[in-house]
Formats: C-alpha cells, structure tokens, sequence
C-alpha cells in the first residue's frame, strides 16, 4: 500500500469517528432534555418564616391646651391712634417734656401746651359778668319783694297777667336767665383754659409732632400724631387650611 492510500484511509476513520461521536452527543441531549421535559416540578415544602416583631416607641401622653404656631405675611397695626387735635385756639407754648417721635406717653400726660394769657382773661371777664348778673339778680329780688310789699298794701285784686306785671315776674326770670348765661360762659371759659393743656387719651407712643412751638393754632388743629401700645391688630395672609385654627376676635401671641 502505498503511502498516500494509507493517509487517506486514516483520514476517512477519524471524519466516521467524529460523526459518531456527535451523533451520540446529540442523542444523549435530546434523552437528557426529554427526561428533564417529563420529570414533574418538585416544589420543596418549608415552614413559614417567623413574622418580624414590629418595632414600637412607648411614649407618655399628657393633655394639655397647645397653640398652633401659624406662618404668614402680614402687618402689626395698632388698636387706637389719633391726631391729638387743640380744642381751643393760641399760640402753641411749648411741647410737654419727653414728647419726642418714639418716645411713650401715659395716659394724662402733658403732651402741649397753649398760651393761656388770653384765656385767662377770657375767664376773669366772664367771672365779673357772673358777679354783675348775680348782683342784678339780688336787686330784682329786692325789688320784686318792694313790689309784693305795695300790691298787698293797694287791697285789691287783679288779674294774672297784671298781677305778674305788677310783682315784676318778667323781671326776675329775666335777671334769673342773665344769671344762668352768665355762668354758662363762665365754665366755659373756665374749660377752656384747662383745654390749654392737651393730655395723652391713653398710653401711646410718639408717632410725629405735626407743628412746631410757636405756631398759631385754630381750634381742631393737629398738634402731634400719637399710636397706641396696649393692643395690637395683626394683619396677615394664611393658607386657607389654616382658618380652621383660628376665631373671630381671637387673641394671638
């Protein structure tokens, strides 16, 4: 046999050996993969894991009133403020001590002061107008009473109306009236001058003196702008979720 008859004989035996090599592979797969196709699922049966213990805070309660702090965009305005106004017209004096823009006044402090030269005689007039009209009223008295004195001596008697002439009624209730008008200016001066003085209504601080002293006054100028600070108004935006919380009139802090 030649050489080269010998290496194709060799060459055909190992290309039949591989084919049956493969053929066998490929048998052993499709048996491998119908076996595993025909064995019924196998579910392994185990007990249930035990539950997880739920973890817990132990805290103490207490009841208490609490007030919900409530967020928002507003202004502070305060409950009262005025334009302390004069109620009496003068040359504005002086202001009090200590009214200065920021600073606080109590309640009936001295805040301006108006002349009281004119007032005072405005006063001292009215007071000598009171004295004449008392002193008129005494001598209709006395006159009346000399009337009365006269009538009854006469011994007759007349009628209303001219009985009232003759005791000099219209007289006296005249005199009486003048003596009434006459102590109605006479307090009224007399308030007046006290009006000279104008006082703090209530504890407020300085906002602005509106004049400077020496001015002339009107009677309901503005003399000084004052704002109270005893209680406040607060002024704010809030979601509408919050309203729930709140009350009309209800105090804040």
């Amino acid at each position: 046999m030649t050489p080269s008859r010998s290496y194709a004989f060799s060459q055909q035996g190992r290309i039949g050996f591989g084919a049956l090599a493969a053929l066998l592979v490929f048998v052993g797969g499709l048996a491998l993969a119908w076996w595993i196709v025909s064995q019924p699922p196998r579910v392994e049966r185990r007990p249930p894991p035990l539950p997880t213990p739920p973890v817990v805070d132990v805290i103490t309660t207490e009841q208490q009133v609490q007030s919900p702090t409530l967020n928002g965009f507003g202004r502070v305005e305060a409950e009262k403020s005025t334009e302390l106004a004069s109620r009496v017209a003068g040359q504005l004096e002086r202001f009090g001590d200590g009214v200065l823009p920021g600073r606080v006044v109590e309640q009936g402090e001295p805040v301006a002061h108006i002349d009281q030269a004119d007032l005072r005689l405005t006063l001292e007039d009215a007071e000598a107008q009171l004295a004449n009209a008392q002193a008129q009223l005494a001598l209709e008295q006395a006159e009346q009473q000399r009337a009365r004195s006269e009538y009854e001596s006469f011994g007759r008697q007349l009628s209303a109306e001219r009985r009232a002439l003759v005791l000099r009624e219209p007289q006296l209730r005249q005199a009486q009236a003048q003596l009434t008008q006459a102590r109605v200016v006479r307090d009224q001066a007399a308030l007046n001058l006290e009006r000279a003085t104008l006082t703090a209504p209530w504890r407020a601080m300085v906002q602005e003196r509106l004049v400077g002293a020496g001015s002339l006054l009107s009677q309901g100028t503005a003399v000084a702008s004052l704002v109270g600070v005893e209680q406040f108004w607060v002024r704010a935006s809030l979601p509408g979720e919050t309203l729930d919380w709140l009350s009309p009139g209800g105090a804040s802090r």
